[in-house]
């Protein structure tokens, strides 16, 4: 999830200023882009608040399905809408909070044992960190190739969506029991 938000972020400022698409100036872009950033940061850290409550409510299968689904709709999206106010304001406050609980999910507690849980946090970190640098680089490459960035974003949204239809056959359903 780390990667798409990454990604999606650093490619956002070509969709933006592109012609065909949003058309922002380019002396106004990162003026924009901060505002909405710092906006989208506030509703992301009040989101945050409620992020524990949630897993331990409905478990971790059903937030993260929404979640994802939320993420790609929202990259898929970009492309197909031409105002920075209330479009894409919109589309980034769904992207970072649909993806806020896949980067917040306490799934490792489920599936490893206790005591090779820093083992398993260190091995995630390496993972999540060659998956960035492999996907940019993946992606620059692709976006090479097409004659328009648009297609960008619906595979990536649509390999989003496709990865929450997995997670419900993929993820146990854990839901912690507040009694205990």
């Amino acid at each position: 999830m780390f990667t798409v938000i990454s990604f999606v972020l650093t490619f956002t400022t070509f969709i933006l200023t592109d012609e065909r698409y949003y058309g922002i100036d380019e002396d106004k872009i990162g003026g924009d882009l901060g505002r909405i950033g710092a906006y989208v940061e506030i509703v992301v850290i009040i989101e945050g608040l409620f992020m524990g409550p949630i897993f331990d409510y409905f478990g971790r299968k059903i937030p993260l399905v929404i979640g994802f689904l939320i993420t790609g709709i929202a990259v898929a999206g970009i492309p197909m809408f031409r105002s920075l106010y209330p479009a894409f304001f919109i589309l980034r406050v769904m992207l970072s909070c649909g993806s806020l609980t896949g980067l917040n999910a306490p799934l490792l507690p489920d599936y490893v044992q206790k005591e090779s849980l820093g083992k398993a946090v260190g091995q995630v970190e390496v993972v999540i960190n060659l998956a960035l640098i492999f996907a940019s680089t993946g992606m620059l490459q692709i976006a090479s190739h097409l004659s328009d960035e648009k297609y960008i974003y619906f595979a990536l949204g649509g390999t989003i969506i496709i990865i929450a239809f997995w997670l419900i056959f993929g993820l146990k359903d854990v839901i912690n029991d507040p009694k205990k």
